[in-house]
This record gives structure tokens, C-alpha cells and sequence, in this order.
């Protein structure tokens, strides 16, 4: 942008003649800077190369654009010719990958754009994964110059994947590879998608593209920027094997929204042949660019694709009940494909990814698709089928699909929450064996709030849906980050609103099921139905994670050891409201909703004056305190003194209170606390101090700290000394303030007043 500043001659110089006009005095002449006029710079857009376009086979091609404001552009396309469709996909995210190689030959960026509008639930999983980090310090591992470079593994053997849970293959039929930098998922056999992904690289005779993976493996993106990084690394050197001999590492993955480039997709009826011009111009809000015209010469597509399975609508029923639904098979060349179930695979000795249940029946028709399930004797629950399509018997996409048989009432289920600092583990279902207790926290404190789903009835019922909202007290936290649970994949919900305290429609949608694969009863069957496993049956599920800082410096809760030990607040304000978990696409459960129980909130104890860090005034009060048992008359500050919880305050709480001087609520970790902390804060201990008696000591099991060692701080000789070395002619509580600080210096020699 050039900015060109304009004068204005406001007037002139002349003589002006004594008695008359231009006679006498000479005036100067004044300018006067005008505002500034911005030339605006006219966005571009990069040429276009003539393209050919088969038809039945749309071709996506990336718009690289540019302008030097830095505006948001925009597109516009026509079509010479009706048959030849053109059009700019909209609304989509972008992935940047940025690049380097171990030697530094290889730096640069990979900006691809991903295809949320038509295959959702791929691009899903690696937004997920690129936004928690998953990615950054992953090798490309697999690289083979003119068909594709891979990545995703973090093992960088191609074998591993991350620790969600495998999903199943999602295709469209405008999603083809059937050009350079088309971004595909990888995986080991049908439905087995899970963190890894390839893009598709130039062949060498620059057109013979792997079209053998259409419909095999999930298309969900198309680079925009970076095809010198991509054939840089296509072009690593790999010896006999397909690995670089130098690692080609994502040092990150970052996922935004992209206001400069854009992808244009060519489309033609299938069999269609002939020609048309597309104009394509960009635009920045101000101003049209040059427009880019390019040829497209159409032409029959010589490729046959394999038909896949669409999606399946939920299968749902009541007990004994039948139920009829039809199969659909996508074909782009509209060929006749074929249907089968558990018997048709089992008859032509073909794979059964998954045996049904002996008291479940259904039969699909080989040719139309229509299938019956007959639920018997009573079965209800969640019950997966194997169906799928093909033409040749060695193309054939499978699905494996969950039947919903309704009871007479519906299955009970529970809902808690739970607050922790250290994180839950939960194994490779998201789940763990027994919800954790809530942990205590204090006021300086990180915390996270874990949310989990059970379904408590027995029989095969499993955690589909969960929706919840959340409140907390915005007064005293505020609300930063939702991690959703390893099994909700779908449907992801969590808006955060820290102004009104809620999280509104937290939750998501899970894939119900998984499969622990053995082999089963016939050779052609790896697994039995007795190997289904529903998340949150009987066990608890992980939904989210949500994660809370306290609000203004942790200054939200009172010290409250005046006459008394400290006390926690107990009702932390986080509750589920408007809660619901499904059982299937449809169906509640019968459910109960927990409370935050045995959660904590505890003042700082050292932060007596409560002003948000452990300084001077903290320090006055407790050297007011010092030496003296906790209640003793006419002396202040006792109760909040004694950290140690034995009745007096000595030279163990001197040593806790010296660990943790001049912190506040910014500083880095968590204050030191008693080992007997908050567990010995029992009233039997605040009676017995009442009468003067000293409580715990060494021999309570827990250590009170009252010797510094106990306290893992300073030995009572060094303490002993540094009270010697205090001016004793001085009133008592300057004198002890003198030794506290003392005590600071040689707890820590950087500490200076």
C-alpha cells in the first residue's frame, strides 16, 4: 500500500502597490498538509496452467492469491460451457504444516485445505489431532517419489497412530485422487482410519495418478501453497528402503482460517467430452484483480471406480420386533453393485469382519440392498451387523453397524464429575475402573473438572450421545480450555461463557462400539460378537475435561483462621444442569446426576493478610505468633500460624513459612504444605489445643513439622542461630520480625530487602 501526502497552496505570493491593489506589503504563501490518500493495492491471483478434465472425475484446482494489505479475498467463477460445472469451495478451515528436514535442506511450508463440508468426519480427527499438538515433531516415514509422501505415525514406522479410537472410512463421490497435493487418510485395511495421511505427488508421466485408492482411502483435503516443499520431499533420498535417510520432521501443524488462497473444483457429466474457458477472478473487498482465464479440454474418464457403501441410517427396533431398511451403494459410473450380509461372506468364503448375535437374524438382498434384522427371544440392546458392497469380490467395503433393540424401560445411567490437578488415566476406550475421588485445591490453584457417563444397567447398552451444561462460580474461576473425552469423536459441543459462569451443550457423539479382534469361530472370521465392546458399559467413560484458573490472583476465598484452625469452602458452585445421555441416536436413559462431592477450596494459609501474595504484613503476623500456643489470650494470629497443626507455633511453622516467602499467587508451582495437610484440620485437634495441650508431634504418625526437618527446611541450630543474631533489646514483635527475616536470608541468600 502507498501512501502519497498532497499540499494545498492556500495562497500565493504578491506585491501589493501603496494605495491599490497589488501595491505595497508581500504576503507568503501558506500550505496546509491534506489527510493522507492510501492507494490500495489491487489483489492478484496466480495463472492457471490449461487443465483436462475427465469426466465423472472432478478436478480440484488450488487458487493461490495475494494481496499486499493483507485484506480477506474472495472468488468468483464462470463456466463457458453449462456442462462443465465450476465452483469454489466455501467455509472450509486450513492446515499449515511447516516443514524442516535434519539437515536443513528441506524448510518450508505445506498449506492445505480441508474438506469439512463433505467429509466431515475425517477432517474432524485431524483437526483434533493438529490442535492438540499430536502432530508437531512427526517424521514424514513413508516417501515415494511420484506417488505420495506419508506422515502421522508417531512411531515413524507407519505402525502406530494415535489414541483415539480407529473410525471408519468417510468418502464423496466428487473425491477422487486424481491430482497433485490431494490430501488422503492411510490406513492398515478397510475402516481402520486413525491419525496417519498421505498427499498425492506427481507421477512421472505427470498424469498416471493412483486412482486404484479411490473410494478405498478417505480424500479430505487439497494443497494450496507449498508444492515445492511437497516435491522436495517426494524427492528425499530413501536408499532400498521408503524411508528418507534424513528425518523430515512437522516441527508443526496448525489449523486457521485461510482469507488468502481458495480451491476451485471442475466438474463434467460422466461420458461427457468437449471444451470450455473458466474465468476466475479475486476480490479483496475493494476491488476486482485481473482476471485469470484458463483452458479446459473434457474428456471420458477411462477409470472404473469400485462402488462403496453409504452411510447406514440407524437401525432401530423393539424387542422381537422386525425392522426393514435399505442399503444404498454409491457408483459414479452408475454400474449395477451388489449387496451382502454375514451369510453371502460366509458362503463365498469371503472375510466377516464381525459375527452377529446367535438371537439376532437379518438377511440383505443380494440386488436391491433392502435387509430385514429380526431381533429373538428377548434380545435387547446395542448388537452390531457386518454388510457391505461390491462388485468384485475383492473390492468390497464393509461396514460394521450397530442394531438398537428398545426395552420396555429404559437402561439407567449416571453422570459425575470430579476435580483433579493431576489428570485421570484412562485406557485405549477413554475409560477407567473407578471414578477418581475429588482432590482439595487452594485458591492459587489449576484445576480441572473431569466429566464421566456410565450406563449402569446390565446388558449390552453403551454410552452414544452425552449433553450437558455446566455451571461455576465466575467470581472465583474462569473457565480457558474443553478437551474432549478419547471416544467422542462426533458432534463435539462446549461453548465457554465465563461472563454468565456456563458451559453450554458440553458433550459429543461416541462411535458406540469397538471391536477386540480374534480370531472367531470359522477361519474366515476374525471376530466374535462376544468381542464388542460398548463404551460406558459398567465403566465409567471420560466426556471432557475442563480446565479452570482461578480469577483475580486467587484473591476469591476469605482466610478464615481467626478463632480457629482454617476451614475450606466446601460448595464450589460447579454443577451439570439440563443433562442427558443416550443410549442410542434416540433413546435416553434413565439418568442420575452427580455432585461435585468431597471437592475442597482452601485460602492460602500463609497469606494471612489476604492480599494475594505471602510478604511483610504476612511476616509481621507471624512473628506476633511466634512461640505461642494456638487460643493463648491477648495474642493474635495464632490459629493462622500454626501450618503445622500441633498447637503452637514454632520453629516447624517458621520453616514452612520461610519455604514459601514472598510468593504470590503468579508464581510458579504450588506453596509447600504440612504432610499432614488438609487431613489432621479435625475438630479433635482444635479442642485439644483449646486447652493448651500440644497435639500430633513426632510420634502421631504424621509428621507435625515442629522440628525444621520435618518440614524439609532448615535445621533448629540454624534457626537458633539466626534468633541470636536478632537485636534482643528491641520490643517483642520487632525483635521476631528480625528474626524471621533472618531466617529468610539464610533459607534463601537471594531474598533482599
Amino acid at each position: 500500500m502507498m501512501k502519497h501526502p498532497r499540499l494545498r497552496l492556500t495562497s500565493f505570493p504578491f506585491t501589493r502597490r501603496a494605495g491599490g491593489r497589488g501595491s505595497g506589503s508581500t504576503r507568503r504563501a501558506r500550505f496546509e498538509r491534506l489527510e493522507d490518500r492510501r492507494v490500495l493495492s489491487v489483489p492478484t491471483l496466480a495463472a492457471i496452467d490449461p487443465v483436462t478434465l475427465f469426466s465423472g472425475s472432478p478436478l480440484h484446482i488450488p487458487l493461490d492469491a495475494f494481496d499486499a494489505d493483507g485484506d480477506a479475498l474472495t472468488f468468483s467463477v464462470t463456466s463457458s460451457n453449462p456442462n462443465v460445472a465450476a465452483s469454489v469451495t466455501e467455509g472450509n478451515r486450513s492446515m499449515k504444516i511447516s516443514v524442516r528436514s535434519a539437515d536443513d535442506a528441506i524448510v518450508g511450508d505445506l498449506i492445505l485445505e480441508l474438506f469439512e463440508d463433505r467429509v466431515p468426519r475425517a477432517t474432524g480427527r485431524i483437526i483434533t489431532l493438529a490442535e492438540s499438538g499430536f502432530y508437531d515433531g512427526i517424521i514424514f516415514h513413508r516417501v515415494i517419489d511420484g506417488f505420495m509422501i506419508q506422515t502421522g505415525d508417531p512411531l515413524g514406522t507407519g505402525s502406530g497412530g494415535s489414541n483415539y479410537p480407529d473410525f471408519d472410512d468417510q468418502f464423496h463421490v466428487d473425491l477422487q485422487h486424481n491430482a497433485t497435493g490431494l490430501l488422503s487418510m492411510a490406513k492398515s485395511s478397510d475402516d481402520t482410519n486413525n491419525s496417519q495421511f498421505f498427499i498425492v505427488d506427481t507421477p512421472a508421466s505427470g498424469s498416471d495418478y493412483p486412482r486404484h485408492l479411490d473410494y478405498n482411502h478417505s480424500v479430505f483435503g487439497q494443497l494450496v501453497e507449498g508444492f515445492d516443499v511437497l516435491e522436495a520431499i517426494s524427492e528425499a533420498y530413501t536408499g532400498t528402503d521408503t524411508k528418507p535417510d534424513v528425518d523430515i520432521v512437522m516441527e508443526s501443524v496448525e489449523i486457521f482460517v485461510d482469507h488468502e488462497n481458495g480451491v476451485l473444483m471442475l466438474k463434467a457429466p460422466e461420458g461427457y467430452t468437449g471444451e470450455a474457458d473458466i474465468t476466475v477472478t479475486v476480490n479483496d473487498g475493494q476491488s476486482n484483480g485481473v482476471p485469470v482465464v484458463f483452458h479446459v479440454t473434457v474428456t471420458p474418464d477411462a477409470v472404473d471406480a469400485d462402488p462403496y457403501l453409504a452411510d447406514v441410517p440407524e437401525i432401530r427396533t423393539t424387542v422381537d420386533e422386525p425392522v426393514t431398511f435399505n442399503l444404498t451403494a454409491v457408483d459414479v459410473e452408475e454400474d449395477d453393485a451388489y449387496f451382502i450380509d454375514e451369510y453371502t461372506l460366509y458362503s463365498s468364503n469371503l472375510v466377516i469382519s464381525l459375527l452377529s448375535d446367535v438371537d439376532l437374524e437379518y438377511v440383505v438382498d443380494f440386488y436391491t440392498g433392502e435387509a430385514t434384522v429380526t431381533p429373538t427371544n428377548g434380545l435387547v440392546g446395542i448388537h452390531p451387523i457386518t454388510v457391505g458392497t461390491a462388485f468384485y469380490a475383492d473390492a468390497i467395503d464393509y461396514q460394521v453397524v450397530p442394531v438398537y433393540i428398545v426395552p420396555d424401560e429404559a437402561p439407567t445411567a449416571q453422570l459425575d464429575l470430579t476435580l483433579v490437578r493431576e489428570l485421570t488415566e484412562v485406557d485405549a476406550m477413554g475409560e477407567t475402573d473407578a471414578l477418581p475421588d475429588s482432590q482439595w485445591i487452594d485458591e492459587w490453584d489449576s484445576f480441572v473438572i473431569e466429566v464421566w457417563a456410565t450406563v449402569t444397567e446390565s446388558g449390552q447398552f453403551g454410552v452414544h450421545t452425552v449433553s450437558t451444561d455446566l455451571t461455576f462460580d465466575n467470581e472465583q474461576f474462569t473457565a480457558t480450555q474443553i478437551e474432549h473425552g478419547l471416544v467422542f469423536t462426533e458432534n463435539l459441543g462446549g461453548q465457554i461463557d465465563n461472563a454468565a459462569g456456563t458451559i453450554t451443550n458440553l458433550g459429543g457423539t461416541t462411535g458406540v462400539f469397538t471391536v477386540d479382534g480374534y480370531p472367531g469361530e470359522y477361519p474366515n472370521c476374525p471376530v466374535d460378537p462376544d468381542n464388542v465392546q460398548l463404551y460406558g458399559d459398567n465403566r465409567p467413560v471420560l466426556v471432557a475435561r475442563i480446565y479452570f484458573e482461578p480469577k483475580q490472583g486467587g484473591l476469591g476465598v476469605a482466610h478464615n483462621a481467626v478463632d480457629d484452625y482454617l476451614a475450606p469452602q466446601t460448595d464450589l458452585g460447579i454443577a451439570l444442569t439440563n443433562s442427558q445421555v443416550l443410549w442410542s441416536g434416540t433413546d435416553q436413559t434413565a439418568l442420575t446426576v452427580g455432585a461435585l462431592d468431597d471437592a475442597e477450596l482452601w485460602p492460602i494459609m500463609y497469606d494471612m493478610d489476604d492480599n494475594g501474595e505471602i510478604g511483610l504484613g504476612d511476616l509481621s503476623y507471624f512473628a506476633a505468633a511466634y512461640g505461642h500456643t494456638v487460643g493463648e489470650s491477648g495474642v493474635t494470629h495464632t490459629w493462622a500460624s500454626d501450618f503445622d497443626h500441633d498447637g503452637e507455633v514454632g520453629l516447624g511453622d517458621l520453616s514452612y513459612f520461610a519455604a514459601v516467602y514472598r510468593r504470590t499467587a503468579d508464581s510458579e508451582g504450588r506453596c509447600n504444605y504440612p504432610t499432614n495437610f488438609p487431613d489432621d484440620w479435625q475438630p479433635i485437634y482444635e479442642s485439644a489445643a483449646l486447652m493448651g495441650t500440644v497435639v500430633g508431634g513426632s510420634s502421631s504418625g504424621n509428621s507435625s513439622g515442629d522440628t525444621a526437618s520435618d518440614a524439609g527446611g532448615l535445621s533448629d541450630t540454624t534457626l537458633a542461630q539466626a534468633f541470636i543474631g536478632a537485636t534482643q533489646s528491641r520490643p517483642t514483635q520487632r525483635r521476631m520480625i528480625d528474626y524471621v527475616d533472618q531466617a529468610m536470608r539464610l533459607y534463601d541468600p537471594m531474598v533482599v530487602r
